[in-house]
């Protein structure tokens, strides 16, 4: 009985969708919340403490020699570093296909309004930015799931300011994103742990 409890209670959880909001505007700058059933998280911006800066003398010397000292050490880390990079980065496009099958795009709208010097220049922006954006558009739309979608690029030849207003809202299943990261992790830890007995690390 408690077997089959817990069996349930981990479905139950698996279904559970969390939901992310992505709003940038010029003047507000970037916002990104998280959602989970009825609770909402800011990740970003967050508000911090200040910190107060304890004060501290050192002699322009000693930190040049402890640079001299260490430079050695840094050219040696470099390529270590650069494996480890290495294996973290390379599984990522298998994770990001696993995720995507379950990501969904609640809604996306994008609003960017373009005005320039006079209407020749104004003509040139616009051109240009939907060079650049129907590409990218594209390839979202074909890779990515919508629901709603909203995308205007529109040349403004009254108004006086240029701006782009970006929302997004998305979801993804805390069962597939659990899997996801944990099959992404398992594949570190086994290249890490196989460099390792090599000797290469």
């Amino acid at each position: 009985m408690l077997v089959v409890l817990i069996l349930f209670i981990i479905l139950v959880i698996g279904l559970i969708r969390l939901k992310f909001e992505f709003y940038y505007t010029g003047s507000s700058g970037v916002n990104i919340k998280l959602k989970i059933l009825f609770f909402k998280f800011v990740l970003y911006p967050r508000t911090r403490a200040k910190k107060k800066l304890k004060s501290c003398n050192v002699k322009a010397e000693q930190s040049n020699e402890k640079k001299h000292k260490n430079s050695g050490r840094k050219k040696r880390n470099i390529f270590k570093s650069i494996r480890i990079a290495k294996v973290f980065i390379e599984p990522i496009p298998n994770l990001l296909k696993f995720l995507n099958k379950g990501f969904n795009i609640l809604r996306f709208n994008v609003n960017i309004n373009i005005s320039g010097a006079d209407a020749k220049d104004i003509a040139i922006n616009y051109a240009r930015v939907c060079g650049v954006f129907s590409t990218v558009f594209a390839y979202i739309f074909s890779v990515c799931k919508f629901e709603k979608k909203d995308v205007k690029i529109k040349p403004d030849f009254i108004g006086e300011r240029s701006f782009v207003n970006i929302f997004l809202q998305a979801s993804i299943g805390i069962g597939r994103l659990v899997i996801g990261v944990t099959m992404y992790l398992f594949t570190v830890i086994f290249k890490i742990i196989l460099i390792s007995l090599k000797g290469n690390l």
